[in-house]
């Protein structure tokens, strides 16, 4: 059985962002790229711009169930059969960057990259696992 994912944008303005996802593994083993973040649906901003990437700024999760499958954030780059990991989830946290800007994607200056974010669960998962993220980020135009 496939995963189930369920996703939310609680709020989109001119400078910032955040949405949930939350991922239930029904059986088990089966890997997940999940977009959590893609820059192109998001609303410009009072002038016009379009967002082209975001810093994670504050991050609330939890990983019920999982014993050895971390969640994985990654920096999207077009054509790369994977991503760029930034930040690995496991078990309950918050944590807030916001005293230093947010986590800035530093690979917006590699040839294909993107400002999109991925949620990526591995095969490793475990039946019935969950993973649950909240997630405040910072519009860069």
């Amino acid at each position: 059985m496939a995963n189930t994912v369920l996703q939310s944008t609680q709020f989109d303005g001119g400078r910032k962002l955040i949405n949930t996802c939350q991922i239930h593994c029904g059986t088990g083993g089966e890997a997940s790229n999940v977009t959590l973040v893609d820059v192109s649906t998001l609303n410009s901003n009072a002038q016009g711009a379009a967002c082209l990437s975001v810093s994670l700024n504050k991050i609330w999760y939890t990983i019920a169930g999982a014993t050895v499958a971390p969640g994985i954030l990654k920096w999207q780059i077009t054509n790369a059969t994977t991503g760029v990991k930034f930040l690995t989830l496991a078990y309950d946290n918050m944590l807030d960057f916001s005293t230093i800007g947010g986590l800035v994607n530093n690979q917006l200056a590699v040839a294909g990259a993107e400002g999109d974010v991925i949620f990526h669960l591995s095969t490793q998962t475990t039946q019935h696992s969950e993973y649950t993220v909240w997630c405040e980020w910072i519009k860069n135009y």
